[in-house]
């Protein structure tokens, strides 16, 4: 289900995701092609547990116009060229089943 206008009026970037498609025998992340969302950039300061029991600085959360498509493992770029870490992915419900996505961003 398609966002409302009004809720994408709110999302004034474009951001770029490529997606993690295998690791090499270095660890090395192969990524996809870069596809483009719709977000909202919202700086925080909050700290975050891992799910290997880290804890993390959360800097800012990105509000995406996805529909359960991102991973924390994504290589996100912002507007202005840079690549954030991405600490975790949350995904918000409505009525309708998956609404949007958050990337947790640290740095």
């Amino acid at each position: 289900m398609a966002l409302a206008r009004e809720f994408l009026e709110l999302m004034p970037l474009t951001i770029q995701v490529r997606k993690r498609t295998a690791v090499n025998k270095y660890n090395e992340p192969t990524l996809g092609s870069p596809v483009e969302y719709r977000a909202r950039l919202e700086p925080i300061n909050r700290r975050l547990r891992s799910l290997e029991g880290e804890e993390r600085i959360v800097s800012a959360r990105l509000i995406v116009d996805a529909q359960g498509e991102l991973r924390d493992t994504d290589v996100v770029t912002l507007p202005d060229g840079t690549t954030p870490t991405v600490v975790a992915v949350t995904t918000e419900y409505d009525e309708f089943g998956v609404h949007h996505q958050t990337y947790q961003l640290e740095g």
